[in-house]
């Protein structure tokens, strides 16, 4: 359930150091995980959760990434 996913997708987060090439991929994926679930219930804390970690996916980002 979605819930599942999200605990999965911190706990990923979570284990992945801070200069892993992967962690902004994880920080997206639990933002859209968390923005799935504002949709779902209206809690605003979802939605600023999400925000936070597009946030974080962008700052992961090198400026050159190619995608």
């Amino acid at each position: 359930d979605l819930q599942n996913a999200i605990d999965h997708g911190q706990e990923a987060l979570t284990a992945t150091p801070q200069n892993h090439p992967a962690r902004a991929t994880r920080h997206n994926n639990l933002g859209y995980l968390l923005s799935s679930r504002f949709e779902r219930t209206g809690d605003l804390g979802d939605l600023q959760k999400a925000i936070e970690h597009a946030e974080q996916a962008l700052a992961a980002t090198p400026r050159d990434h190619p995608l």
